[in-house]
């Protein structure tokens, strides 16, 4: 009887052992899973990295190539579009636009509105801002050259978002190749209106020239353009072709039998082509 009530009391003492044990260890690992949800919701990084990430800003110049003239320079349009990555407008941001070259260096060629060698606009409430820059004259620059339109935002703290655009200056008027033709360039008058495509092709240097107005002018009184105008535009694309369609009279429209139209296309205040449709009119 006394050994069994030894016994009993250390039977006891190793089940309290136990049961502490096991709440010791419980507790362990409620705080391990505690830290380790708390510190995974802190630290997991955003899908999109830097806030300046989720911004894109967009940079073009219209026309993208500019012809230095002796007395008189060239305008082109610059247009900034600042926006969040999902595509909505980032309104009354300021802009900054300088000239600089391939090495990122500010260049003082040519001046932006107002006659600055910088200048800065805030974005509309579509996320965008145009401005407007002159280029060099020939006498300011040695040959071709090709130089950059820089536009910078200021962003939270120290980011900045910036983005670039080239521009190409041709100052040798003799690499500028300007043709013009009608396809085709005679077209019947007859119940319904004829049509002809204009098509102007622009080579500098031998390569095409991209996203450069071409301006057509209809210098007679017979038919107009397909956009109802008679004196318009056009952007050359990437095979430097910029085209139009002219759209003819019908036969009760003209009195004579033929009819010789002309139109117009201006490159710059001195290069320019004229071309001729001739316009047969149906007999009665």
């Amino acid at each position: 009887m006394k050994m069994s009530m030894e016994y009993k009391p250390k039977r006891m003492t190793n089940m309290k052992k136990n049961k502490t044990t096991i709440i010791i260890v419980s507790l362990a690992l409620a705080i391990f899973c505690f830290s380790s949800c708390k510190r995974s919701a802190v630290e997991e990084p955003s899908p999109l990295g830097p806030s300046s990430f989720a911004v894109l800003l967009h940079l073009n110049a219209n026309p993208n190539v500019l012809f230095a003239g002796l007395t008189t320079r060239q305008m082109t349009t610059i247009t900034a579009t600042l926006k969040k990555y999902d595509g909505t407008a980032i309104a009354g941001k300021t802009v900054f636009f300088e000239t600089i070259n391939g090495a990122g260096a500010r260049v003082d060629l040519g001046y932006f509105e107002g006659n600055m060698a910088l200048q800065s606009k805030n974005t509309d409430s579509s996320g965008s801002v145009r401005i407007n820059y002159y280029g060099p004259l020939s006498g300011e620059i040695s040959g071709n050259a090709t130089y950059y339109i820089k536009a910078t935002v200021a962003w939270e703290g120290s980011q900045f978002i910036y983005e670039t655009a080239p521009l190409y200056v041709v100052r040798d008027a003799d690499r500028i190749s300007f043709t013009l033709e009608a396809i085709p360039s005679v077209i019947y008058a007859g119940d319904s209106n004829p049509t002809s495509e204009i098509r102007a092709r622009v080579l500098i240097g031998g390569a095409p020239a991209q996203d450069y107005p071409v301006y057509f002018i209809l210098e007679s009184d017979v038919g107009i353009f397909a956009d109802g105008l008679r004196h318009t535009y056009a952007l050359t694309g990437g095979n430097g072709v910029a085209s139009i369609t002219y759209i003819g009279p019908t036969w009760v429209e003209i009195a004579s039998n033929e009819v010789t139209v002309t139109i117009k296309a201006v490159l710059t205040q001195t290069v320019s082509q004229t071309v001729t449709i001739k316009i047969i009119r149906k007999h009665d």
